[in-house]
This record gives C-alpha cells, sequence and structure tokens, in this order.
C-alpha cells in the first residue's frame, strides 16, 4: 500500500475520531464511578 497523502489523512482522521470516542467513554465511566461513589 502507497502512502498517499489521501490514505495518511484518513489514518490520521479516524485516529481522532477514535481518541475522541475514547475519551467520551472514559468521561461516562467516570461519571458513573462518582455517582456509585457516597461523598
Amino acid at each position: 500500500m502507497k502512502d498517499t497523502p489521501i490514505s495518511r489523512s484518513f489514518l490520521t482522521c479516524s485516529i481522532s475520531f477514535g481518541v475522541r470516542r475514547m475519551q467520551s467513554l472514559l468521561q461516562c465511566l467516570l461519571q458513573l464511578v462518582l455517582l456509585r461513589m457516597p461523598l
């Protein structure tokens, strides 16, 4: 597979999308933990 700018931009886009998805998932988990924890 050649390293074309199109494939590279697609890779960076998918990576950033995955990172954003992971961040939102972590935020949801954090909120659940904080809600269950007695302050």
